[in-house]
């Protein structure tokens, strides 16, 4: 697991060392928890035999996926997959309910909004002419989701 750590503090995320069998830090985690604390620990193999977490900061955002009742979340992610390029290419965790997917990001009215994003919405095709015939909520996910992929 160091090189995974490695691999993805390069990138730009802040990883922790976390128990494969309670998900908690395996390290004092604080608040000025630094690259270069992660650093230090991937240098003393603090992450061997561990699972990563990533700290979401003001840097990094998580878009999560859960099983909707409806569709599973394996279909959701894929129809993500699907309509974004790069998607597949983030950090992605697989949850007991869905995914998460790990990108770096600051804009904040993005932060803000990230919210359900049901599979239904996921069928209509994102382009210009399908924009206008979309109702308010529909068209400010699909506006979230343009931020995402400027992002990407």
């Amino acid at each position: 697991m160091n090189n995974i750590a490695k691999q993805l503090l390069s990138k730009g995320y802040n990883v922790i060392p976390i128990s494969k069998f309670n998900k908690m830090p395996t390290v004092p985690y604080e608040q000025n928890y630094t690259p270069e604390h992660a650093r230090a620990l991937i240098n003393k193999k603090a992450f061997e035999n561990k699972d990563i977490a990533i700290a979401l900061d003001r840097n990094i955002c998580c878009i999560d996926i859960d099983d909707d009742g409806i569709t599973p979340s394996k279909t959701i992610y894929d129809k993500l997959c699907d309509k974004i390029a790069g998607f597949k290419n983030q950090p992605t965790e697989k949850t007991k309910k869905g995914y998460h997917i790990y990108f770096s990001c600051n804009d904040e009215k993005l932060k803000r909004n990230i919210r359900f994003i049901d599979s239904n919405f996921l069928n209509i095709p994102f382009n210009k002419e399908n924009y206008e015939a979309l109702n308010e909520e529909q068209k400010r996910k699909l506006d979230i989701l343009m931020i995402v992929i400027h992002y990407l």
